[in-house]
């Protein structure tokens, strides 16, 4: 992604439901898009089973993120 770029970002107000769009434009064409994703998210009540299912889930999620930061550190 180009470093002279304009990001475009948009929050809904959090309720049941959060939206978050980002755009990425060029900053010598504005017209032109280089990257748009929209992500739509639910409120799910936080409880001791779901915190469980989503560590069995995803056990090594903490792994997969310090190993890069600290490759590239």
């Amino acid at each position: 992604m180009p470093m002279e770029s304009v990001h475009d970002r948009h929050f809904s107000a959090p309720g049941e439901e959060l939206s978050v769009h980002m755009a990425l434009h060029d900053d010598t064409r504005p017209d032109i898009k280089v990257f748009d994703t929209t992500m739509r998210l639910a409120r799910a009540p936080m409880s001791g089973c779901r915190l469980a299912a989503t560590l069995l889930r995803f056990p090594l999620m903490t792994a997969q993120v310090m190993a890069p930061i600290h490759w590239q550190a």
